[in-house]
């Protein structure tokens, strides 16, 4: 019994120690979870998010600037002249509208009289060379046409002269061929018994051949009186009464047609070339320009010269007597009832400024309204290697309480959006593809790309690439991945 006893012991021993053994394990076990699930846990990335909603954007652009006056502006006398009367000094301050000085108006009246006559006399001589000219080019004309004619005439003249010619020619040559051969035979005959006579010693012989050549001598005076009653016919004598007429009007031809050329040359010496013409033409516009031009100014000299706005007369060394020559500065002015504040913005501000927009202006606690002005194209670079434009704001009601040279708060409103998307400027993030935004859905990371547009007060607009009521991630700790778990905290 007490064998058995001694083993039931031993056997109770060994199952507590197994069952102690087990808690252990156990105990150990849910430790190492707990630590790995503690693990898990700290491994996750606390992000804070914000909704997708829609807000209105007013995108401004602020700088500081300096308040200066109007532009300055010098006044030209109008007109040469003898001055009257000065009504303003130096430092004087004028109103719209005030007299600077009164010209002499007599001697100003004598000036302008004096360019009435130029113009009249640069007038005259040039309708004198227009009459000439036209003259001239009528005589060529004429001298052109009557020599048309005259070589016309003088063709026919000649063709007719040649036809006559040729018909007395004919008629004498008709009636002399007959008559010439039986001369020439009875020549010969003469020639012979001349010769022979010379010779002969026989008396008888002598005394025939002296009758024979008295027969053809009387013969051949009969021909030759034959002849000349043929050249004193009625019909050759009317064709060289013809050819005497034909020839003296050839003649008459001949010498007006060199009338006519000495006519039409001396018409074309007379003539101007077109350069001339133009001289002649530009003498009598600047004529006319220059007494339109006096005419002008001694209108306004009758009117005064006069300040176009108020400012501060800074230049004025006129004085009452001087002689002034039209377009010389007579009188320095700098306007003041305009106020403008000259300000810088960097080449990325420039961007979006453009004259006209409304500018908010605060000087010495006081606002006013202004508009952008003058906004220069030539961008320059300061000490710090930036790129910055100079630009004008014209302030709308400028009053007694702007003093020249104070510093000038501005404010531009550039662009106005109403109910756009948006998101808080630091939810947004770029790489090399462009800009996107980190979206939380349930706990996992999503990456989205987005298209952004005006900005302002911490918000931007979100053209594309997001819906209203999308949550994005503001601000995390560590780094995030799409598809990572994160833990998740409204932003406050």
């Amino acid at each position: 019994m007490k064998q058995k006893t001694g083993k039931n012991k031993k056997k109770r021993k060994g199952t507590i120690v197994i069952w102690i053994i087990l808690i252990i394990v156990l105990i150990v076990g849910i430790s190492i979870y707990n630590k790995s699930v503690d693990r898990r846990e700290a491994s996750k990335v606390y992000v804070t998010v914000q909704t997708v909603e829609k807000n209105d954007i007013q995108e401004t652009i602020t700088g500081n600037g300096t308040v200066g006056g109007g532009d300055t502006v010098i006044i030209n006398a109008p007109a040469d002249g003898i001055v009257k009367e000065v009504f303003v000094k130096q430092g004087q301050e004028v109103e719209a509208g005030s007299v600077i000085f009164q010209y002499d108006l007599e001697s100003l009246e004598k000036e302008r009289y004096k360019a009435l006559l130029l113009e009249e006399k640069t007038r005259l001589s040039y309708d004198s060379t227009l009459d000439g000219q036209k003259k001239a080019g009528e005589k060529v004309n004429e001298a052109e046409h009557n020599l048309e004619v005259l070589d016309t005439q003088i063709k026919d003249y000649t063709n007719y002269l040649e036809n006559l010619e040729k018909s007395l020619n004919k008629y004498k040559t008709d009636n002399a061929n007959a008559d010439t051969l039986k001369a020439h035979n009875l020549q010969k005959s003469q020639a012979q018994l001349t010769a022979k006579l010379a010779e002969t010693t026989d008396e008888q012989e002598y005394e025939n051949i002296s009758k024979e050549l008295a027969a053809i001598s009387e013969e051949l005076d009969a021909m030759n009186l034959q002849k000349l009653l043929i050249s004193k016919s009625e019909y050759v004598e009317e064709l060289e009464k013809k050819i005497s007429d034909t020839e003296k009007s050839l003649a008459e031809c001949k010498a007006y047609k060199a009338e006519m050329e000495t006519q039409k040359n001396a018409g074309e010496s007379a003539k101007m070339d077109k350069y001339a013409s133009r001289q002649f033409e530009i003498e009598r516009e600047l004529a006319e320009i220059k007494s339109k031009e006096d005419a002008e100014k001694f209108e306004k000299a009758k009117e005064e010269v006069k300040s176009p706005f108020r400012g501060i007369i800074s230049g004025c060394e006129l004085k009452d007597g001087a002689s002034v020559m039209s377009g010389s500065p007579i009188v320095t002015l700098e306007r003041t009832d305009i106020m403008k504040v000259k300000a810088t913005a960097s080449d990325y501000a420039i961007l979006r400024l453009q004259s006209g927009q409304k500018v908010e202006v605060e000087i010495n606690n006081n606002r006013y309204e202004g508009i952008v002005g003058q906004i220069e194209r030539l961008a320059r670079m300061t000490e710090q290697k930036t790129m910055m434009v100079n630009y004008e704001v014209e302030l709308v009601n400028p009053d007694e309480h702007i003093y020249l040279g104070e510093t000038a708060k501005l404010t531009i409103l550039t662009q106005n959006k109403e109910q756009v998307l948006s998101v808080p400027t630091e939810a947004i993030c770029s790489d090399m593809d462009g800009e996107f935004v980190y979206t939380v859905n349930g706990q996992t990371i999503e990456i989205k790309r987005v298209t952004c547009g005006i900005s302002a007060d911490g918000i931007m607009e979100i053209t594309s690439g997001l819906n209203e009521g999308d949550q994005v991630v503001t601000d995390y700790s560590g780094i995030l991945e799409e598809g990572m778990q994160v833990i998740v905290q409204l932003a406050h």
